[in-house]
């Protein structure tokens, strides 16, 4: 990603701090780079054996091992990359190397420690043979010097205490020395549900991502608020937030937004790039309170479509997006420019990773057989 970061040197940064919103997003310019067209070459299909999960959870990528967090069951599964069950570690319990709640995300932060966040929004810190060296709850642990009743009477979006963790599977980046979360704020006199002067606040001021130190677990700050299009349109149903790092730089996307944010690693933010989907409709339905959202919540997304989760792999940045009718399709960029746009034939086409030749994706979970579909692909040159 050189030329992209080159790119980036080439526009004036901005604080995600100190700054009106408005004024944020206005000056920030599109990242216009080069790079080739490519298109999908399938190469394999791998039917992995599932009896031992319960078919719901989150695939990722881990140096040379295909790894499996489970929605439902502690121990997370490790496959070869050809799919074949090699071990699992971690078990459900109370000591060493066992927890309660299933891992909602696993990351390695150095060689000598990993993270482990389950579904409880607790963070827990472990070395290299997973032993903890720090657990902190994030909601206890940012709220524990806060007055409730004080928050209660005056809410405030700078106060992190206001904030929870919205965590889909696997939705957190490690990057520059922190940890990006997505949160939200659900305060009952300040959220993004109720039709009011109060809820667009909300769109404006309230920040979407909250950055931990990885070596303390200790917070650093909030940063990213919504972007422009949730500024005028009551859209709850759309608004969560999807993270994507390369080392270099976090990508930050909205699934009511066709652009794809950057930030470096100081959290300012440069530039956007990222094309609109022609079949995704950019009249999302706005919504009175939280009953409605909540009653017409899948309606919604079927109707309209939205753009879905990112992930870095190799030099390209995916980003799933699912159309009206719920058919998936795939955007693939390299240095700010969409390389590729294609509608893969399968039910899913979630990807994994990288490792070399070849890209791993998530094509299917076969519930009466008990399988996985994982699909091996290469991207070449398309020369049309």
């Amino acid at each position: 990603m050189k030329r992209l970061i080159f790119f980036l040197l080439l526009i004036i940064s901005c604080s995600c701090r100190n700054f009106s919103t408005s004024s944020a997003f206005d000056s920030i310019e599109k990242i216009q780079g080069q790079a080739d067209a490519v298109k999908l070459e399938m190469v394999d299909t791998l039917v992995v054996n599932a009896t031992s999960t319960s078919l719901s959870g989150e695939w990722l990528l881990t140096d040379s091992t295909l790894v499996f967090l489970d929605k439902a069951i502690v121990p997370i599964k490790r496959f070869s990359l050809t799919g074949e069950y090699q071990d699992r570690f971690f078990r459900y319990g109370r000591g060493p190397e066992e927890f309660i709640s299933p891992a909602l995300s696993f990351h390695k932060l150095r060689p000598d420690s990993y993270l482990y966040v389950d579904r409880n929004s607790n963070l827990i810190l472990l070395d290299s043979v997973f032993r903890r060296k720090k657990e902190i709850n994030f909601l206890r642990e940012i709220a524990r010097d806060i007055d409730p009743e004080e928050l209660y009477r005056h809410p405030d979006p700078e106060n992190p205490a206001m904030y929870e963790l919205e965590l889909g599977d696997n939705q957190i980046s490690v990057f520059g020395g922190k940890i990006i979360c997505p949160v939200t704020t659900e305060h009952i006199r300040y959220n993004g549900y109720f039709k009011n002067s109060k809820a667009f606040d909300f769109y404006r001021r309230s920040y979407t991502l909250v950055a931990l130190d990885t070596a303390t677990l200790n917070f650093e700050q909030t940063f990213g608020n919504y972007p422009p299009v949730y500024h005028n349109k009551i859209i709850p149903n759309f608004k969560t937030c999807h993270t994507a790092t390369d080392g270099n730089l976090l990508y930050v996307s909205y699934e009511a937004d066709p652009k794809i944010y950057v930030y470096d690693k100081q959290l300012a933010l440069h530039g956007y790039f990222g094309e609109a989907v022609p079949g995704i409709s950019s009249g999302f339905p706005s919504t009175n309170d939280l009953d409605e959202a909540e009653r017409n919540y899948k309606m919604h997304r079927k109707t309209c479509g939205y753009y879905s989760k990112i992930k870095c792999a190799d030099n390209y940045l995916f980003r799933r997006y699912q159309l009206p009718g719920e058919r998936p399709g795939l955007q693939i960029y390299r240095e700010g420019m969409l390389v590729c746009d294609t509608l893969p034939a399968y039910s899913t086409f979630d990807i994994i990773g990288y490792y070399p030749p070849y890209y791993y994706a998530l094509a299917g979970t076969d519930l009466e057989n008990e399988t996985f579909s994982l699909i091996t692909f290469k991207l070449k040159q398309d020369e049309k």
